[in-house]
């Protein structure tokens, strides 16, 4: 019998399914209908939500980042942090200063890496308190997370 010799069978199926043993969690998009935003913003899994009750993971298919995992994330992992400080962090990664894409994208990754800091830890007193987006001292607080064939329109 003739297997289609194709990417998505030989490649991105068995790397998703490689990250799904590691513990991460794979969506894959609504191949019936890729244009159908509500089936696929909103990557529901055995029928239910991933994100509460109806909750979408974006509002349009020009935001590269979800950012409510990244707001659920960056709490989890700093359980300090309020609020409006989650925003203001969370704007440092969705809105860079840099004036091209290759200078924007490493502004994202030292942020990534380096880390940033908020004015202060309003539970503590401490002046200018480090806020990881990634914890590399516990894994585990961290969201794994692939999806197969993200949908993204650039402007322009």
């Amino acid at each position: 019998m003739y297997r289609k010799l194709d990417e998505e069978h030989y490649v991105e199926n068995p790397f998703l399914a490689q990250l799904q043993r590691l513990g991460w969690k794979v969506y894959r998009q609504n191949k019936d209908n890729p244009e159908d935003v509500k089936e696929i913003l909103s990557f529901k899994s055995s029928g239910e939500p991933v994100y509460g009750n109806s909750v979408e993971f974006r509002e349009s298919f020009r935001e590269v980042i979800l950012e409510d995992v990244l707001k659920d994330s960056i709490k989890k992992i700093n359980p300090w942090i309020e609020e409006d400080q989650i925003n203001e962090v969370v704007r440092r990664i969705t809105t860079p200063t840099a004036n091209s894409l290759l200078e924007s994208n490493r502004e994202i990754h030292d942020l990534l890496l380096e880390n940033t800091s908020v004015a202060e830890n309003r539970k503590t007193g401490e002046r200018s308190p480090t806020v990881r987006y990634i914890d590399f001292r516990n894994p585990g607080n961290n969201s794994f997370i692939a999806i197969s064939q993200f949908k993204v329109n650039i402007p322009g």
